[in-house]
């Protein structure tokens, strides 16, 4: 595993597993044990994806040592209106699932605008606390972001982590969050595999040239774009591959090619989980 370091001299992982849509106990045990023996340290859920306590007890069950995990949560749009913004009892909880007494980073999941800047203000005093060694944002671009900013913010987010893939390189986005100093993580960074993504020529020229596959061509161009990947995988031998990218580069022209797969398709459209968004 290869690392870089926040804004904030906190250690990340330069590649993720997630875990959305993972809810067995066995599947999850078998997942982070194979990404464990590979190497990967990162790990991220939600409480809205029902796995908190199945990954904690997994992460226990694969005998790494707290310290060199990093573990990353979020607060989920229900819990921040339920306690309008005071999100601290939520985050309790889940530490107390994930079998953890701190979060290595908490995201916002949605920016929900009535909410954000009271959760906002809960989690930089849970980030003083040291609850919470990092804080950050999901789902936001360039005009959500600058609204967020025009609130009372304390601490500027370590981490954002929006969509983005071959189809959504999200360029203006990524150059103004990592001009501010965010590192900014992708979801769905493989675009699920669809088939115009596995059939794309571009991308397969590329994965023959290095001997590589298609995924781990596109998990590359993340890494070559100073992108913190975060995929999901409940198969061993797709988690060993997805990890097995730190042996190559891409060429300057290969990134620009993958960059003009770009046509803004997205996964997860905002305004489904953000209302008005």
């Amino acid at each position: 595993m290869e690392y870089l370091t926040l804004n904030n001299g906190i250690v990340l992982p330069k590649i993720i597993l997630g875990s959305f849509n993972v809810n067995n106990k066995n599947i999850m045990h078998e997942m982070i044990k194979t990404a464990v023996l590979e190497g990967e340290t990162g790990f991220d859920t939600s409480p809205s994806y029902g796995n908190e306590q199945i990954l904690g007890d997994a992460l226990l069950n694969a005998q790494i040592e707290r310290q060199d995990l990093f573990i990353s949560d979020k607060i989920d749009g229900l819990q921040m209106f339920e306690l309008n913004g005071e999100i601290e009892k939520h985050v309790d909880a889940s530490l107390k699932k994930l079998n953890t007494t701190y979060l290595d980073l908490l995201l916002i999941h949605w920016p929900f605008e009535k909410y954000i800047s009271g959760t906002w203000k809960s989690m930089e005093r849970l980030y003083k606390n040291r609850k919470v060694l990092s804080i950050g944002l999901c789902n936001v671009d360039v005009r959500t972001f600058s609204q967020f900013l025009k609130n009372d913010i304390e601490i500027l987010p370590h981490v954002i982590q929006i969509e983005i893939s071959p189809f959504r390189t999200a360029n203006e986005d990524i150059r103004m969050f990592q001009n501010k100093g965010i590192v900014v993580q992708a979801y769905s960074p493989l675009c699920r595999m669809i088939k115009e993504i596995r059939e794309s020529n571009i991308l397969l020229e590329i994965a023959k040239k290095y001997n590589k596959s298609v995924a781990q061509v596109i998990l590359r161009w993340h890494l070559d774009r100073n992108v913190v990947p975060v995929f999901t995988s409940s198969k061993p031998s797709r988690i060993k591959e997805n990890l097995d990218i730190f042996d190559f580069h891409l060429e300057t022209e290969e990134i620009q090619n993958i960059n003009s797969l770009n046509k803004d398709y997205k996964i997860f459209p905002e305004s489904f989980g953000c209302p008005g968004y």
